[in-house]
């Protein structure tokens, strides 16, 4: 007898540079240039310690995107956000000085 598992999401932001970040449905994700964070940007002064957080809401079955109080700010597709947002595939996520993400779901 066979058994069919369903395969598991992978949730991932990619940088402007290629790198790839696996996030966590269970953890808070937070983005910065301070050790704490999950994605780690070193290479942009204008990103804050604690620059955004990406969360997962399991009752909405959503990802969600909210600025830490950063400096610089954190924009969605060219748009400076001020409260959580709900990402989707393909969404640029914009921190710091110049760094971009592309949230994807594959």
């Amino acid at each position: 007898m066979f058994k069919w598992f369903k395969k598991e999401k992978q949730v991932v932001l990619i940088s402007n540079s290629g790198k790839e970040f696996i996030l966590d449905s269970e953890i808070p994700n937070k983005i910065g240039r301070g050790q704490s964070a999950h994605v780690f940007v070193d290479d942009d002064l204008g990103v804050s310690r604690q620059n955004s957080v990406v969360t997962f809401d399991k009752k909405m079955n959503m990802y969600y995107i909210q600025d830490t109080d950063s400096k610089h700010g954190t924009y969605l597709n060219g748009e400076q956000i001020s409260e959580k947002k709900e990402l989707k595939s393909g969404d640029i996520i914009g921190i710091g000085k110049y760094t971009k993400f592309t949230f994807n779901i594959r």
